[in-house]
């Protein structure tokens, strides 16, 4: 990747932030250090404010002392009310599968409480995790998460199912709660509604807890599959930039609200496709763990961690690296949800691959959605 190509991607990635309509809902609260990355750029914290349209893709974070209430209330989404709880980080998604607009709240850390309207039938609205997914078909809940990856899903109203990464089903419905230990089944729980947010509060205490007597596990844990998934991470990225010459096409044409005609589109989207498959994969996995390390490096800056992970490396020297290539990793995630935008805007809206399919899925799967404004 050339140097002019770089220089070039900076200037692209600070582009006019609504171009193309890809408004899916707005801010109706905030308070607090609250950040918002979209098309690879993070917006100016001044500019955030009761209102401001949430985009698709956008990554939100929300700092210890920062709260957001926002709703989804576009046209191909669900009509719903998430309110961020301080220290989440997650992603709003949403994708083409079918005839089905799929609206997907990707957490990563922290916790995520829904209030949704009754979905119609093309409509879909989901959290996920790394190592689960959780269904709605309206319904009031909250999705939380702890330091060391464990889950809580609470139902105050309705239903939700929840399916873990081996296909386990459990329903979290009104007396009873779901529970998933970070290497452990899903659980259910009775738990009585109007003694729920006490318990809710209780659980996470009891796991920050048991995290902070022995968190050198945590990290150690997360440490191991960070180095995995960088690896991957890295490979699959470098794959994707040889398609430099379809990018800066694209970077470009954003830049001037335009778009190339459908036979060029096909063409360019078939080259890119199967590269960006397998890196919107990659990334969906080393997202999930790069934050959940940035959390457990703050305890571990709190003196929760210190000594040896495994071959000789301790906790010090695991984050030291981790600090060095931090930024530019992260840079590099935000600038594939980028490009898996655009990709979306030539291909009526639908994503290259969902990030939890298989290898199966990229190298025999069905792929006939990807090119459907095509004829394909």
């Amino acid at each position: 990747m050339t140097r002019k190509f770089l220089i070039l991607l900076g200037l692209i990635l600070t582009i006019t932030l609504t171009a193309y309509g890809d408004e899916v809902g707005e801010i109706t609260y905030i308070q607090g250090t609250v950040e918002i990355v979209r098309d690879g750029e993070t917006i100016d914290e001044s500019e955030l404010d009761t209102g401001i349209a949430i985009e698709n893709l956008d990554l939100i974070k929300t700092s210890e002392d920062g709260k957001l209430n926002f709703k989804l209330n576009s046209s191909i989404t669900p009509k719903a009310e998430i309110a961020v709880s301080p220290g989440t980080v997650f992603t709003v998604d949403v994708n083409k599968v079918g005839k089905t607009n799929a609206t997907t709240l990707d957490m990563v850390t922290g916790s995520l409480s829904i209030k949704a309207q009754k979905l119609a039938g093309n409509m879909g609205l989901s959290v996920r995790t790394d190592t689960a997914t959780m269904g709605v078909r309206g319904t009031t809940f909250e999705v939380e998460s702890s330091p060391a990856g464990d889950i809580l899903v609470s139902c105050e109203e309705g239903k939700v199912e929840c399916v873990d990464d081996s296909g386990t089903k459990l329903d979290a419905e009104p007396g009873q709660v779901v529970e998933k230990d970070e290497d452990l089944a899903f659980k259910a729980i009775p738990v009585k509604v109007t003694s729920l947010k006490k318990w809710r509060q209780d659980w996470l205490a009891e796991k920050v807890e048991a995290f902070k007597a022995n968190p050198r596990k945590a990290i150690k844990n997360f440490a191991r599959r960070y180095k995995k998934a960088v690896t991957q991470f890295d490979a699959a990225y470098a794959s994707l930039m040889k398609k430099e010459k379809i990018l800066k096409k694209w970077f470009r044409e954003e830049k001037e609200k335009k778009m190339s005609g459908k036979m060029e589109r096909m063409k360019e989207k078939k080259a890119i496709m199967r590269d960006l498959m397998r890196i919107r994969k990659s990334a969906f996995i080393l997202e999930k763990i790069y934050y959940r390390l940035n959390e457990l490096y703050s305890y571990y800056k709190q003196g929760y961690g210190e000594g040896e992970l495994e071959n000789g490396e301790t906790s010090a020297q695991f984050f030291n690296k981790f600090q060095k290539v931090s930024k530019q990793l992260e840079k590099k995630m935000h600038q594939v949800r980028f490009i898996a935008k655009l990709y979306a805007k030539r291909n009526e809206g639908s994503f290259p691959l969902d990030a939890m399919g298989s290898d199966d899925d990229i190298d025999g799967g069905n792929n006939d959605n990807f090119f459907r404004d095509d004829g394909f």
